[in-house]
């Protein structure tokens, strides 16, 4: 098991401005950066039956599916990524790897990446400019997943409720998706917290 050290301040903090910003419309967004963990979990060769007995209920691909652990998102073949709240450091890792041995790597991500979520009416037209994927709900509907680009960068994105995404970016590429993020909402206005 791999666990990234701390970080003493989240990866947004110098860049995330909390209150009402952009214009006056009904459409308001609303952006968060909140605390998570972020675990990546890749069957070992070996491991694909024992791993799905170990952990029931991962979903297939493009999907996502609640476990006992948190959200489990399918990111690629024997590969997802998990997330829950943010608990004390190494917790989900800790509990990942015990649950499943030997038949899958465990990496904790925590540090490594950032999710950010994206909640409101215009939601999904907001991200259309950046995103390439038909985001209307009858193709990529709630619970849907996509590792994809947005605005250039390698995201995974889920749809977590009919009108919030949450996005996965690497915590070094977090304030360069900040900065478009805000900007390409600033015509719908948006809260940020």
């Amino acid at each position: 098991m791999l666990v990234s050290g701390p970080e003493a301040l989240h990866p947004l903090a110098s860049v995330l401005r909390p209150g009402r910003h952009g214009a006056e419309t009904e459409h308001t967004l609303h952006l968060e950066a909140p605390a998570c963990e972020i675990v990546q979990l890749l069957a070992r060769r070996t491991g694909a039956d024992g791993l799905a007995a170990a952990l029931a209920g991962l979903p297939g691909p493009g999907h996502a599916a609640a476990t006992r652990f948190g959200t489990a998102l399918w990111q690629q073949p024997g590969g997802w990524v998990v997330v829950r709240p943010r608990g004390s450091v190494g917790s989900l890792a800790g509990e990942l790897s015990a649950a499943v041995g030997e038949h899958a790597a465990v990496i904790d991500q925590t540090h490594g990446r950032s999710l950010i979520a994206i909640e409101g009416s215009a939601a999904r037209r907001m991200l259309a400019k950046g995103i390439r994927i038909d985001l209307h709900r009858s193709v990529f509907p709630v619970g849907a997943v996509a590792s994809t680009e947005c605005a250039h960068l390698g995201v995974v994105l889920h749809r977590a409720a009919r009108d919030r995404y949450e996005v996965i970016v690497f915590a070094t590429l977090a304030r360069d998706f900040w900065h478009w993020l805000t900007e390409a909402s600033g015509e719908f206005g948006y809260t940020a917290g």
